[in-house]
């Protein structure tokens, strides 16, 4: 039996299912559920029988053949998987989770009006998911968190007529996109220090290669950015406030997300780079730290939740931050079992939450014995002040959210409501024209070393108006064209390093320049600009939702263009001395997403 093969049937089986789910009539609710759970059936043979293959192996690291979709110097990005315990364990964990969840929607969900919506996204969810834990390098690893995190967007805002729902998966939405930033300036570190594609197999090797202190410092630099990144997918510390608010969706997609899942996706990434960063006993100590904190805070909330689902959702944080601990401490076996038995009892408490909730409330008319006793009570606890206080504390989850807001997000719409008169409406075709200019002479050497002064000066131009986009609530149009307009700058600002090639040029914006257009058009389509309003223009012009979904992908860099390649490329060419230009490129790149 071919292990490849079988590797490349897991990933193709559930994206063929999302696509067959949004090409069929969405009332022809028992084809999506019989393609939805063949799909997820085949999913978890093909599973099986890589694991049996593997074992038969001899149950040895496997990695797959190398398929080079683009290579420029000493970059190179390619196809490439890898099978090993971590691998089989949350593969098989994701194939048996999610057949079991396929079966309880198909009832669970019949006569919703989103019933096609949920299972086209179940699946294009399954194979982020498949992408991430087979994956052999930081590219293939960034397009598969990608995919989980649209659909944890989608499916968080399944009841899209409710305001809250809406809301919440905005603000989970911003919070996966930090976990970019850590994942984005990781893998251009490691371009940096090791001058090749980072593949996961060779970790160890990476590690040991490491001989010089800059060498160290930018190690120990990409081990607190994965540490970050892990924690702001897994909602650890500072990130555990959104647990209750990822469960506004369906009960399914609670159990598959928030229970089972996608909460695990950040043990998983410090698991899978363990040999990189677990000789840092600084990012050990910031990792054990994480954890503990979310256990301490998460405690303390889960206590105070009057709804169910966010109960289990807490008590799934918790066990999430002792994984962290866990592998702080270097006990990455017992964190695998651990991961394994949270998923599946997690998964089984969010589904039957519904029906023991109206059980105990129609036949027994009951009241939880905690919150009979009180929530606080106990034999140390008798003083009312700290009673108080420590119930305030947790009811607001350790007041992160509004740290965050107050700290982050406040000033970030002050600057772009502020910077908005630098772009107006009739300059924006200059401001365009001075970027692309700018962009063409640094691609020629003969003109770069003239126009290098201009590199900060672009740089600026991009932040301004992705943060302009980003306050715009006027006129979508304006909107759209800002974020355009971010996308050359961002290229003019460093298309004058010796290094930067017309090819890489055109492979960037070749996504841009096919998306942009096709958005303006929509755009340009309707009748009403205006953005005040909750619902937007869905409710109106329903056919069409998904064309403008797809073109602000496009924009946003998801895999689903050349754009998405073309980010790397980007961030490849901000060499060493330009630090300080990195980290505005992948600030761009994460607010651009947040803003389309």
């Amino acid at each position: 039996m071919n292990l490849e093969w079988l590797i490349y049937l897991i990933l193709i089986l559930p994206f063929l299912g999302g696509v067959l789910n949004c090409l069929i009539p969405k009332q022809d609710e028992r084809s999506h559920a019989a393609i939805t759970h063949a799909v997820a059936g085949l999913h978890l043979l093909a599973t099986l029988a890589t694991i049996v293959c593997w074992v038969v192996r001899g149950a040895v690291p496997w990695k797959s053949h190398a398929i080079s979709l683009y290579s420029s110097h000493d970059y190179h990005f390619a196809l490439s998987w890898v099978v090993d315990w971590v691998t089989v364990a949350f593969l098989a964990t994701l194939s048996i989770v999610s057949f079991s969840i396929t079966r309880y929607a198909i009832v669970y969900l019949a006569k919703d009006e989103g019933y096609r919506r949920f299972f086209s996204t179940l699946c294009f969810f399954v194979f982020g998911f498949s992408v991430v834990v087979l994956a052999d390098n930081f590219e293939m690893l960034f397009a598969g968190w990608e995919f989980l995190g649209i659909t944890s967007f989608l499916l968080i805002s399944f009841y899209r007529y409710r305001v809250r729902p809406v809301k919440n998966a905005l603000k989970i939405f911003t919070i996966y996109r930090f976990g970019d930033v850590g994942l984005l300036l990781g893998a251009w570190l490691s371009q940096l220090v090791w001058h090749q594609t980072l593949n996961f197999d060779r970790l160890s090797e990476f590690a040991l290669s490491i001989d010089t202190p800059l060498e160290n410092t930018e190690a120990l630099f990409i081990s607190l950015l994965i540490v970050f990144s892990a924690a702001a997918k897994s909602a650890q510390f500072p990130f555990c406030f959104w647990i209750p608010k990822a469960m506004e969706g369906p009960t399914p997609s609670s159990a598959i997300f928030y229970g089972a899942l996608s909460i695990h996706v950040g043990v998983y990434i410090l698991l899978r780079m363990f040999p990189l960063w677990g000789g840092f006993f600084i990012a050990k100590a910031f990792l054990f730290s994480i954890g503990l904190l979310t256990v301490l805070i998460a405690s303390s909330a889960t206590r105070v939740q009057a709804n169910i689902k966010a109960q289990i959702g807490y008590s799934s944080l918790i066990q999430v931050g002792f994984m962290f601990c866990e592998i702080a401490l270097g006990l990455e076996t017992l964190c695998l079992i651990h991961v394994i038995s949270n998923a599946f009892l997690r998964g089984y408490q969010l589904l039957v939450s519904p029906s023991v909730v109206s059980y105990l409330i129609r036949y027994h008319n009951e009241v939880p014995e905690r919150q009979k006793r009180g929530i606080f009570q106990g034999p140390h606890l008798n003083h009312r002040r700290v009673l108080a206080t420590w119930y305030l504390f947790a009811l607001r989850e350790g007041f992160l959210e509004g740290l965050l807001e107050k700290t982050f997000w406040n000033p970030i719409k002050y600057i772009g409501h502020r910077s908005s008169f630098l772009f107006p409406k009739g300059l924006l075709w200059i401001f365009l024209l001075l970027g692309a200019t700018t962009a063409g002479l640094g691609v020629s050497s003969a003109f770069a070393a003239r126009v290098e002064f201009t590199t900060p000066i672009m740089a600026c131009l991009a932040i301004l108006s992705v943060l302009a986009s980003l306050s715009e609530r006027q006129s979508a149009l304006r909107a759209w064209s800002l974020l355009g307009l971010t996308q050359v700058f961002l290229v003019a600002s460093v298309a004058v390093t010796d290094h930067f090639s017309a090819r890489d040029l055109l492979i960037y914006l070749s996504g841009i320049a096919l998306f942009w257009p096709l958005g303006v058009g929509v755009l340009k389509s309707l009748p009403v600009q205006d953005l005040s309003g909750f619902h937007g223009l869905y409710g109106s012009f329903k056919r069409i939702d998904l064309v403008f979904l797809i073109c602000c992908l496009g924009v946003a860099g998801f895999p689903i263009s050349p754009s998405y390649l073309g980010e790397d490329l980007i961030l490849h060419h901000a060499t060493q001395e330009r630090m300080w230009l990195a980290l505005l490129i992948a600030f761009c790149f994460i607010i651009s997403g947040i803003s389309a």
